[in-house]
């Protein structure tokens, strides 16, 4: 009986890590990889209208890692753009 207990919850278990995965590929067909600015490349909604100075960018190392991060605009001290992830 404690098997069959434990084969259910198992199930359970991969079911919705299936479903996870499933979910994130879904949204992940929304976005796109995108040169933003030179060598600087960030995850953005296919249905931006190219204008990716006010559109929303997402980490791409933390995009490959099923997690949305926005990137933000860091100060710098030199005239070079900073990113960085939330």
């Amino acid at each position: 009986m404690e098997a069959s207990t434990n084969l259910t919850k198992r199930i359970q278990e991969l079911e919705g890590e299936l479903r996870r995965k499933t979910e994130w590929a879904e949204t992940a067909e929304k976005y796109i990889s995108v040169e933003v600015a030179k060598g600087i490349f960030a995850m953005l909604q296919n249905n931006e209208n190219k204008n990716y100075q006010s559109a929303t960018k997402l980490c791409i190392n933390c995009f490959e890692s099923q997690q949305k991060s926005v990137l933000q605009q860091a100060a710098s001290g030199i005239q070079v753009l900073v990113l960085t992830c939330s």
